[in-house]
């Protein structure tokens, strides 16, 4: 791996690593914003389910009815029929749009580090990858393994993260259907059956609360292993010259900031983090504010 990158790859192109960091933060804070946001949504559903669940039993108490002819309580009969009401549909279809933002946030994600990447010297980029690959998803994961040589389909996230293109596309593609006996389909059905949060009913899948933030989970967890191998890779592979003959120095200024106040190198900030973080991007704001106002002066 080394003699290939001594001897095949050309030096990288200056800003990568900067790009590349830039990058890493902003799919870490599209997560804490979407985590975030599916708080917000399961509080509405779940006081949403509260309300249509206490309106039916009050109209079975008036009418005297307690449980059907079968021996079924009228409870019972409420959750086994649940998503043939028209507000669990709502939360149904809600959650499934949840689940393409999700895929469509690590496709985004990997294509942008990819075409980041491509700056590496190599004459291929990801765009020559549409010819083996229909996916998006799958186009990246040839230019990280095939061109750069960045191995992860091993992490046990990728497995999850394939099953989550499967149901995406079934989603997106088939309104959510489960209906037909393709090695596809096969595979998926295989993967709703064997999770707690997902389930088929009347040929369409259900998504149960809690998947998503199961699949938010799994997502962070990829990027985690998977960042750290790229960020090795532009190390690996970045010019051999003094940081000051790459960047600017407002640049590296930034950088150093991230450095010192742990930006660069957190996972997923916290909102205390990230309040601290604003402040020391408001300075150095300022100081450049300043310095582009001294210059002017001397003008």
């Amino acid at each position: 791996m080394a003699d290939r990158i001594n001897n095949e790859i050309p030096q990288l192109k200056k800003h990568m690593k900067f790009e590349f960091i830039a990058q890493r933060n902003q799919a870490y804070n599209w997560l804490t914003e979407l985590s975030e946001y599916l708080s917000t949504i399961e509080k509405h559903l779940a006081a949403l389910k509260n309300d249509v669940f206490e309106r039916f039993m009050e109209r079975q108490r008036k009418m005297g009815v307690v449980t059907l002819p079968d021996g079924t309580s009228i409870e019972e009969f409420f959750h086994s029929h649940r998503h043939a009401w028209p507000e669990f549909r709502f939360a149904n279809l809600l959650r499934r749009s949840y689940t393409v933002l999700l895929y469509s946030i690590i496709e985004t994600c990997l294509i942008d580090i990819c075409s980041i990447l491509s700056k590496q010297g190599d004459p291929r980029s990801i765009k020559d990858m549409k010819k083996k690959e229909k996916s998006y998803l799958k186009r990246a994961s040839r230019y990280l393994t095939e061109v750069l040589e960045i191995k992860f389909q091993d992490d046990k996230q990728w497995e999850e993260i394939n099953d989550l293109r499967r149901l995406r596309n079934c989603l997106v593609h088939d309104n959510g259907e489960v209906d037909d006996d393709s090695p596809g389909s096969v595979l998926l059905k295989n993967y709703i059956a064997s999770h707690p949060f997902l389930d088929i009913g009347n040929k369409e899948i259900v998504i149960e609360q809690g998947y998503c933030e199961e699949i938010l989970k799994i997502i962070k967890d990829f990027f985690d292993a998977l960042f750290p191998k790229i960020f090795d890779f532009i190390k690996q592979n970045e010019d051999d010259v003094a940081p000051s003959e790459v960047m600017s120095d407002d640049e590296w200024m930034a950088i150093n900031i991230g450095r010192q106040i742990g930006v660069f190198y957190l996972p997923m900030p916290t909102p205390d983090e990230n309040i601290k973080i604003k402040k020391e991007l408001a300075k150095l704001q300022k100081k450049a504010e300043k310095i582009i106002a001294s210059k002017k002066a001397r003008k």
